[in-house]
């Protein structure tokens, strides 16, 4: 579609330069996405904007996969960057570094968007100038959601909206959202400019949340923008193990960047860390995160009720393992009882089956000793004459018969 068509459908502006539409710069992370890339990048190719006014980055976080061969033999016009570490968030980083758009795009490399994704969030971002951050409608490729934007739950947790539901059109009306997933979003470079960079400490997931809430702090508002669809695999290179883990890492993070007074009371809401001495690799991190963001006066201040924290959660952890050891022995106990019996009902089956076969031992001696009776008896002079006098007596009615 031309750029003066596009203009004028969708009403487009360039506030940033004196041109018709605003360059998109569209940064995907890659790692191991063999299986998904190449469709990812043949969705963009059928996107409804201008080629020449799109900029499509790769960030490797060290594939050892075959994805960077096809993006270099199959699209030769997407740049490639290799990042040094496995860092989702610093990977964005770099690609932002890199990039020359008016707007700035992040998308999951296990995506396939429709031909108006980027069209329909871009008419939503200039609508406002304090809009910064709008985000898609994203979809299971069933077509069921898989995220409508995310809303805080109690406890610090961030959930997607409509989450596995079945897309009946219940979500389907723009909003100011407290969070998007970062699955497929667009920025206005200004407010990345103004909120700063992806927190590398995060490493992965729950970035989208920081991100938002910084928006947030500094006056940008954040939209879901649901005629903007796009197709997620959903953990295509990523597992729930690992989901999980940093989810819960992460979660403390944020709680020590944006909320450090509810820390201590918000530390051990989730069983997560009681399966598992993860904690300790965490709270060093946690901490850092308090001091260097708030300085040590914040860290002082709330030390006493973190400490208190912490040592109700090993008092926890000591019950939690109690209990467990306490139903591990009475599990343990129940097995044995169970095999006593097991062995007990065994025992008295072995008996039995000892008596059928001395049982079976004496009918066979007795069988033998029948058969060597029967055997003289067919040997002796005695049956042989009884049975020589019923032949003889035999023939002779046959013969009588055979006259009559």
């Amino acid at each position: 579609m031309k750029k003066e068509s596009l203009s004028k459908r969708y009403g487009l502006k360039a506030p940033y330069q004196t041109k018709d539409l605003p360059t998109v710069s569209i940064i995907i992370v890659n790692f191991n996405g063999e299986r998904f890339i190449e469709n990812c990048l043949k969705s963009l190719n059928n996107l409804n904007y201008p080629k020449e006014d799109l900029e499509i980055i790769i960030v490797d976080n060290g594939s050892k996969d075959n994805s960077l061969n096809i993006i270099k033999d199959k699209f030769p016009d997407v740049s490639v960057i290799v990042n040094d570490v496995n860092n989702y968030c610093k990977a964005n980083n770099l690609g932002i570094k890199n990039s020359k758009g008016d707007l700035i795009a992040f998308l999951n490399n296990d995506t396939e968007v429709d031909p108006e994704w980027i069209i329909e969030l871009i008419k939503a971002v200039q609508k406002d100038s304090k809009i910064g951050l709008v985000g898609s409608k994203i979809l299971f490729p069933d077509g069921r959601i898989n995220s409508a934007g995310q809303k805080e739950h109690p406890l610090f947790y961030f959930k997607d909206e409509g989450f596995k539901e079945d897309d009946k059109k219940q979500y389907d009306k723009i909003k100011e959202a407290e969070s998007l997933c970062g699955c497929s979003v667009l920025y206005k470079r200004k407010c990345i400019e103004d909120i700063g960079l992806f927190d590398e400490d995060l490493i992965m997931y729950c970035e989208d949340v920081d991100m938002a809430i910084r928006c947030k702090n500094k006056g940008w508002k954040v939209y879901y923008i649901p005629t903007s669809k796009v197709k997620h695999e959903y953990n295509g290179t990523s597992n729930l193990e690992l989901q999980e883990k940093y989810v819960e890492r992460n979660r403390l993070i944020l709680l020590a960047k944006h909320h450090p007074d509810k820390l201590p009371s918000l530390m051990f809401s989730y069983n997560y860390f009681q399966k598992n001495d993860e904690i300790f690799q965490v709270i060093p991190e946690v901490i850092k995160k308090v001091i260097t963001t708030h300085g040590l006066e914040k860290f002082n201040a709330i030390s006493k009720d973190f400490f208190e924290a912490m040592k109700h959660y090993f008092y926890f952890k000591k019950d939690y393992l109690v209990k467990n050891f306490e139903i591990e022995r009475r599990m343990f106990k129940e097995s044995k009882e169970r095999l006593r019996c097991a062995n007990k009902k065994l025992e008295k089956e072995s008996k039995k089956f000892i008596k059928e076969n001395k049982r079976l031992l004496e009918l066979t001696e007795r069988l033998k000793n029948n058969k060597e009776e029967l055997n003289r008896l067919y040997n002796s002079k005695g049956y042989k004459l009884v049975l020589s006098n019923i032949w003889a007596v035999s023939n002779k009615f046959k013969k009588r018969k055979n006259v009559d």
